[in-house]
């Protein structure tokens, strides 16, 4: 196999982890919110595979925020819940400047609305600082430091068990299906005790 061919070969592996691993998390989610929805937004979009790149002290996003129209939740709502995933898996630090609100705007072909209303909405969380003229930084309290590390710790599991799974001959798609099955087992169990 050429070197080439190992390369695209990674990156194909790489993009199905990080596919799986999302949807994964995505399903966590769900179940989550179904018991206690104040736990929703502890668990966004797990990824850490996303790619950052510093330019003038200002974190450049590339493919790290990704919004989905058609999945039925507001826009500035998906764009809150992956900056407040990126935080906790440490892929955006404390004082990490993002995009301006136009320059993220026309890269994720939003109006420049929806990023302001999302940044707005996270300084009000404690999770940004607004400063006018210089833009939005990460601010990363306490709670999210600890939430940080449960969450990494979490996403090593799962990766490390997604492997498991693998050598033990299971598909993308089989590993999905026993974990989805698993989580609504969970949930309602929960809820049958309550």
């Amino acid at each position: 196999m050429s070197r080439g061919a190992s390369a695209g070969s990674s990156l194909n592996q790489r993009t199905a982890e990080f596919s799986l691993c999302n949807t994964l998390v995505l399903l966590l989610d769900l179940a989550f919110k179904q018991l206690d929805p104040s736990l929703g937004a502890a668990l966004k979009l797990a990824s850490g595979c996303a790619s950052l790149y510093h330019i003038c002290d200002t974190v450049a996003v590339v493919g790290l925020f990704r919004l989905q129209p058609d999945a039925g939740q507001a826009l500035y709502l998906q764009l809150m819940q992956q900056i407040r995933h990126a935080i906790e898996t440490g892929a955006l630090q404390n004082g990490d400047q993002l995009p301006g609100i136009r320059t993220l705007a026309e890269e994720l072909v939003v109006s420049p609305n929806t990023v302001a209303k999302a940044f707005s909405e996270l300084e009000h969380e404690g999770l940004l600082e607004l400063r006018h003229g210089s833009g939005a930084f990460i601010l990363i309290n306490r709670r999210t430091r600890q939430l940080a590390g449960r969450l990494q710790s979490a996403q090593r599991r799962v990766a490390d068990m997604i492997e498991e799974l693998r050598d033990d001959g299971l598909h993308d798609d089989e590993i999905r299906r026993v974990f989805e099955a698993e989580l609504l087992n969970r949930v309602a169990e929960i809820a049958r005790k309550r």
